[in-house]
């Protein structure tokens, strides 16, 4: 940029001629503009037209001086400030070619710092009913739609749509950012919940194995629609009357991995993570 005066190299310049010739490494296509001041190998102050080339340009009057070739000179920035200013935002912008691209902005930290990347079909809008909305969109089943947790831009868990050709919602952890544990899938189509890692309660004490929990996988359900615990919240006397309960209790006790008691009487004796359930 064209901030102090230019000297670099040497000039031929022609009596009559609004021509100018460079050589010897004049660059001046980026170091000078039209509008600046040319001080002539004469002492006179030309203006400058236009830049054609690093070696090349032409004056806005005819050179007065004498013919002459390897001349000292100087070129003054008398360009307007807003010019100046408009070439150097150019600048700015052609050095971050590499950082925006069609459908793509991203705004990047040091490594340990937050980042923002949108990239591909990433929406922030108001939908059609002027809810705000935040939108990941693939393009094919094959490809992932994802939320990713992260420490130090290190990743420790994600959710949504996994390249696995379904349209399942997968919920995953992982200690290194390589490797990903499986912990919850959600089934598209019915809803089913799948989990895949064991159960713990409060206290880091196992309640279960993995598996996927769905109408029908405790004993004593009719079939594959209706859930015990639905019949055992509602008014049907029927229904409850029905129940074997031994086997409900058996059932649940090998779900949740604790003893568990149905009885019509008050809780007693057992030990802390033990289920009492009374019934009339």
């Amino acid at each position: 940029m064209a901030w102090a005066w230019y000297k670099a190299g040497t000039v031929s310049v022609e009596n009559g001629s609004d021509e100018v010739v460079g050589a010897s490494g004049t660059l001046w296509a980026a170091k000078v503009r039209s509008g600046d001041a040319f001080l002539g190998p004469d002492g006179v102050f030309y203006e400058i037209e236009s830049v054609n080339s690093d070696n090349n340009l032409t004056l806005n009057a005819n050179y007065a001086g004498t013919t002459g070739s390897g001349e000292s000179y100087s070129i003054a920035p008398l360009a307007p400030l807003s010019q100046i200013l408009y070439d150097t935002l150019q600048a700015f912008i052609a050095s971050l070619s590499g950082e925006f691209s069609p459908g793509a902005l991203r705004i990047n930290g040091a490594a340990t710092e937050a980042a923002l990347s949108l990239l591909g079909d990433v929406s922030l809008e108001a939908d059609a009913s002027g809810d705000q909305v935040t939108r990941i969109s693939r393009n094919a089943a094959s490809k992932q739609a994802m939320l990713i947790l992260a420490t130090a831009l290190s990743d420790r868990a994600r959710i949504g749509l996994v390249n696995d050709g379904t349209e399942d919602l997968h919920l995953a952890v992982s200690a290194d950012g390589a490797t990903w544990i499986p912990a919850i899938t959600v089934r598209n189509a019915d809803g089913t919940v799948v989990i895949h890692q064991s159960i713990e309660d409060r206290d880091g004490n196992p309640i279960g194995g993995g598996g996927s929990i769905k109408p029908g996988d405790i004993a004593g359900a009719a079939d594959d629609t209706t859930m015990i615990i639905g019949k055992l919240a509602s008014d049907d006397t029927t229904a409850m009357r029905e129940l074997d309960l031994a086997a409900l209790q058996t059932a649940l006790g090998t779900v949740i991995g604790r003893n568990v008691t149905i009885s019509t009487g008050d809780p007693s004796g057992g030990v802390d993570g033990d289920l009492w359930f009374k019934v009339a």
